[in-house]
């Protein structure tokens, strides 16, 4: 759809192109003091308005008393028809992505700071004063939503994060102890198994178990820290990235570029290009949101359900000696923590290293994205770590 609504678009502009004037203007001041320039200057007027009355084009008197075509008027130092109409589309085009861009910024950062902080949101806007949701921030850690510490509140977290770290918490120790529960049930399981077998190979596979139970039991009481380990070694990893790379303003940049060149003297393919380049990269911005917010939720979920899973291990290895539940929690739990450091560093490769030439040429931006995006699957593959 979006594909047939850009070549409309570009079929519309050339055809507009072809069939419509081009108006150049341009004023020249004679300043004369003396009765000759003055005589000069009226015979130059007398001229210019009998050229007037004989030209078909509308004529019109401006403030300053000046004779200026409409066209001028209307269509101001744009050029022509055709680039106001493009302005036009693009301006009402512009209002969807916006749009989502203010919703995923008061959803992120709307509980915490404000919104815009320039002195009027609605008189002189100035786009980088607006906290937008960038793909920046969510890599560097900079969106209190979304934080995953879940075992360390601090007062930066938004509300929001913070309520949810505490049911995280409440529901992990609920977890915790009927994980307890459910170990003792399973060890005098397997102690009575164990003295009701009449055949070796019996005995042999019960005490394997009660060896795996054993490991389980161990893990049901670390696993906790294995986890906060995990969870601070991925901050550290991003603490690792100087801070002259942080707040680089890229993204906001483009954007803020992207919204005023509508109120310049830009040529049309450079609007429609900035405004293909802006869409695309909200679409990016939403995707990396959607994948933040889904990483939340699912290391939330990991978490609680981390005591369950000890259990569960000396049962699953007693069958083919895989653990398979167990296995399965560590990748989901691995590859959704270093998701963020990976998506750190290979921003910090790609879109700071380049960023000067993603400026002026914003499309290569879109390249930088598909790289970070890239990057973490490689890191999955090369490390086990992929669900897929």
């Amino acid at each position: 759809m979006s594909k047939k609504l850009i070549l409309s678009i570009a079929i519309i502009v050339i055809i507009l192109n072809a069939l419509l004037p081009q108006y150049i203007y341009a004023t020249d001041t004679i300043k004369m003091d003396s009765l000759e320039g003055q005589n000069a200057r009226n015979e130059i007027e007398k001229e210019t308005q009998q050229d007037v009355e004989s030209t078909e084009v509308p004529i019109v008197t401006d403030i300053m008393g000046g004779i200026t075509q409409v066209g001028s008027v209307i269509l101001g130092e744009a050029g022509n028809l055709a680039s106001v109409i493009v302005r036009i589309i693009v301006k009402i085009l512009c209002f969807i992505p916006y749009s989502i861009q203010m919703l995923m910024a008061f959803v992120t950062v709307g509980d915490s700071e404000d919104i815009y902080t320039g002195s009027s949101f609605m008189d002189n806007f100035d786009a980088s004063n607006v906290n937008w949701f960038t793909i920046e921030k969510a890599v560097f850690g900079q969106v209190p939503l979304f934080n995953v510490d879940f075992f360390d509140v601090t007062t930066d977290d938004s509300s929001v994060n913070s309520k949810l770290k505490e049911s995280i918490a409440s529901w992990y120790y609920v977890s915790l102890r009927i994980a307890q529960i459910l170990s003792i049930v399973t060890l005098i399981y397997i102690g009575i198994r164990m003295a009701m077998a009449s055949k070796p190979e019996e005995k042999v596979n019960y005490k394997k178990m009660f060896k795996n139970w054993i490991i389980g039991f161990a893990m049901l009481f670390l696993l906790h820290y294995a986890i906060v380990i995990i969870l601070k070694a991925t901050n550290f990893f991003i603490s690792l990235i100087p801070e002259s790379m942080l707040n680089n303003n890229f993204e906001t940049e483009i954007i803020g570029k992207t919204i005023n060149v509508f109120d310049t003297d830009e040529s049309i393919w450079s609007i429609l290009l900035y405004f293909i380049t802006y869409v695309i990269i909200v679409g990016y911005e939403v995707y990396f949101f959607y994948k933040y917010f889904k990483r939340l939720l699912t290391m939330g979920f990991l978490v609680i359900i981390a005591p369950l899973i000890t259990v569960t291990y000396a049962i699953d290895k007693a069958g083919d000696g895989k653990a398979q539940a167990y296995t399965a929690w560590t990748k989901l739990f691995l590859s959704n923590a270093f998701m963020q450091p990976v998506h750190a560093l290979m921003y910090t490769i790609f879109v700071f290293s380049a960023s000067a030439i993603a400026l002026k040429a914003p499309m290569i931006a879109i390249v930088f994205f598909i790289g970070i995006l890239k990057a973490e699957d490689v890191f999955n593959k090369l490390f086990g770590l992929s669900t897929k």
